[in-house]
């Protein structure tokens, strides 16, 4: 169960809730394990007293690891672009800026996709984000599901509250 901390309105997440409730509440524990993820900011312990462990950062010598393994999942038996890939993540793990996207599976994830598009990781953060956003926006269109088509219809607007939030949450972290 994947994404808890992206129901967003309350009463969807009231609704999800009691449906996962429901769902786990005659599952025997000897019958299996259930997984769910979520950020710690998006579980207010709903379920009680279930065992929850939080994922620690990722040492760079293992986020360029979990990237390697990713990057020969995806490039398969075109070694000239598994090449060039790893170049651009090792190289990429070096730089202060591009670092700070080596914390999470996720992340190291979206830099290698961001990374198949251009030579390197640009070295101004708002750049890296800039990127890392158009990134992240291209891989929900991807994605079959309803709100693809609402990311199509508003793009422009969504680009536009993004920015402002952009340079809102800039402005308070200079301060």
């Amino acid at each position: 169960l994947d994404g808890l901390d992206e129901v967003g309105a309350q009463g969807a997440r009231e609704r999800v809730i009691r449906s996962l409730r429901t769902f786990l509440a005659p599952l025997p524990p000897w019958r299996g394990r259930v997984v769910g993820m979520t950020r710690p900011t998006g579980y207010q312990g709903e379920f009680g007293s279930i065992p929850t462990l939080t994922l620690r950062a990722l040492h760079p010598h293992e986020a360029v690891r979990y990237a390697e393994r990713l990057i020969h999942a995806w490039c398969g038996r075109d070694l000239d672009r598994s090449d060039q890939l790893l170049r651009r993540v090792r190289f990429a793990a070096g730089e202060r800026v591009a670092a700070e996207m080596f914390r999470t599976p996720l992340q190291v994830t979206i830099l290698v996709a961001l990374l198949g598009r251009v030579a390197r990781a640009p070295t101004e953060r708002w750049r890296l984000f800039r990127d890392y956003y158009s990134t992240l926006y291209e891989r929900e269109l991807d994605r079959d599901h309803a709100s693809a088509d609402a990311l199509r219809k508003w793009r422009t607007a969504i680009d536009s509250i993004h920015a402002q939030a952009a340079l809102h949450l800039q402005v308070v972290s200079e301060g």
